[in-house]
Order: C-alpha cells, then structure tokens, then sequence
C-alpha cells in the first residue's frame, strides 16, 4: 500500500481556455453592420490563444493490492484533489478591461443595449450573436476573482477498484472472473458569481445575488461505472493455448447525462423574470454498454 500527500504552487500557468472565448468575443468583433452605418471598426479578429494564471493545489493519492489468495487479487487507487486558481484569465482580462469601451461602441452600433447589470439585449437579429457573446464574456469576468477558487474540470473524488479471481481445480479449470468500479466523485464545472435577484425595488430588474459569488462552484452529479471481466485459458494441443475474454463495460448501462459546462438561465425557468443562475447546460453521454471478445494464442 502507498499513501501519498502533494503540495505546490506555479505562477503564470499556462492553460488553455478553450475556443469558447474567442468565438464568442469574435461574434463581437465581426458583427455586420447596419446598412449605411458609419461606424468604423478599431478591434481586429481576436486570434485563439493560451491563458495564464496563478495556481495552487493539494491532495491525497492512495493506492493498495493485494492477493487474500494465490487465485484472487484486488486492486485499488483514490485520490482527494484540490486544485486552486488564485488569478484566472489574466490575458483575457487585461483584454476585456482595455478595450471595454470600444466593445460597447461597437455594439451600440448594432442596436445592442446593455443595461445597468451588463445585460446584453437586441432586437436586431443580425447582432444576437454578438449581444449573446457579450453576456457570455461578462459572466467570465464576473467569476474571475483573486483567491482560492476551485478550477474547472475538478472532481472532489476518483476511485478505482477491481479483483479478478482464477479458478485452478474442478469443472471451472481455467475459468476467470473479474469486476471493477470506476467511483467519479462531484466535478466542478461553473461559478455563481454572475448570478442575480429580481430587484426588490423594481420586479423588471435584476440585481447582483448576495447570497454566493464567484467563490460558489455549480457541479456535475457524481457516477459510477462498473466493468465485469470474463477470460478461460483452453489447451489445445500440447504447445498450443487458445485465452479466449469478454469484457462489459458500463454493466449497468448508466445513461444519465454527463454536464461538463454551465450557462445563465432563468431562475426555476422562469422566462418572466429578470432574475439568472449559473446552471449547468452542455453536456455529454457515457457510451452505452458494451461487449468486447478477444482471443489470443500461446504457442
């Protein structure tokens, strides 16, 4: 058995952000124009590109095998991660922050609104794109804070376990069985520090929600996924061995959605009211069970 505990820091990590930031900011950049508009652009397509921050992470690894008997082994690893982001996006924001005002401008000469919260909204169909890449943008800004915030992507938990047992006397000679769990513990895929309340003083607008800020993470439901190993090693000639496997994956066939990204929605649904919540949106499925048969030969 081995147990392990790490600690470190890194300034100006490089990460990548993902397309996402760039499309939505170029939806910005190159919105059409309307016609007889004599507005002229400053801001040039914004290229893809790899971000820095400041990080910090901990956690504990745990791994164990052993062997009750000569015919049974058991295997199994954990691991408690915390990973922190202390200065997120700072290409990206250095970006937004210097050429706010021409964002808006540019914009404003598209017939987008942005209100008091930084809501972006647009009657002109040709701009929809640009005013939802703005509000996206803003969300970002919103959940990029100095301190200790959890990164993206991270589960407060992984396991694994698997035994297998070989069966050497009687009718079931030669005969393997085995089975192993895959243990995915809650991933943190979004912040709440964009989320509003309906103004108490004007039901139409929205305020910023005191309740949580960018420090409160939105989640991914937990899972499970359970692997049953079949195997049985036939003589065939003196020299000659036939190992014949089936392996299932996804025994149990587990189809619920995977969410690995979020989004501003209203709150409870609520297409009436002012008020929006991170909440988690894109998403994707575990492949369906599935059978494999291999057969190998030893000679």
């Amino acid at each position: 058995m081995n147990l392990s505990y790490y600690k470190g820091e890194q300034e100006n990590q490089v990460y990548d952000p993902g397309a996402v930031y760039t499309t939505n900011l170029n939806n910005i950049i190159e919105v059409p124009l309307p016609t007889g508009s004599t507005f002229t652009r400053t801001l040039s397509t914004a290229p893809r590109f790899f971000d820095l921050r400041d990080s910090r992470d901990e956690g504990w690894e745990l791994e164990a095998t052993a062997n009750p008997t000569p015919s049974w082994r058991v295997s199994f690893n954990a691991a408690i991660p915390r990973a922190y982001q202390t200065s997120n996006a700072k290409k990206f924001t250095a970006y937004m922050v210097a050429n706010d005002t021409s964002l808006r401008q540019l914009l404003a000469a598209t017939n987008v609104t942005i209100d008091s919260n930084n809501f972006a909204s647009t009657t002109n169909a040709d701009a929809a794109s640009a005013a939802a890449g703005w509000n996206y943008l803003q969300t970002q800004l919103s959940n990029n804070v100095q301190g200790d915030q959890l990164q993206t992507n991270l589960n407060y938990y992984t396991a694994n376990l698997f035994t297998d047992y070989r069966f050497r006397l009687g009718v079931l000679n030669g005969f393997r069985v085995g089975g192993g769990v895959n243990f995915r513990g809650k991933q943190v895929i979004g912040y709440r520090g964009a989320d509003t309340i309906v103004d108490p003083s004007n039901a139409s607008n929205a305020i910023d929600n005191p309740n949580v800020s960018a420090f409160d993470v939105v989640t991914a439901d937990a899972y499970n996924l359970v692997t049953l190993t079949l195997g049985y090693q036939l003589r065939l000639k003196k020299k000659l061995k036939a190992n014949l496997g089936l392996t299932v994956t996804n025994l149990l066939d587990y189809d619920k959605p995977i969410y690995y990204r979020t989004l501003q929605r209203p709150v409870d649904g609520n297409l009436r009211s002012p008020a929006r919540e991170e909440t988690p949106s894109f998403y994707r499925y575990i492949n369906p069970r599935a059978y494999t048969f291999t057969a190998s030969f030893d000679f």
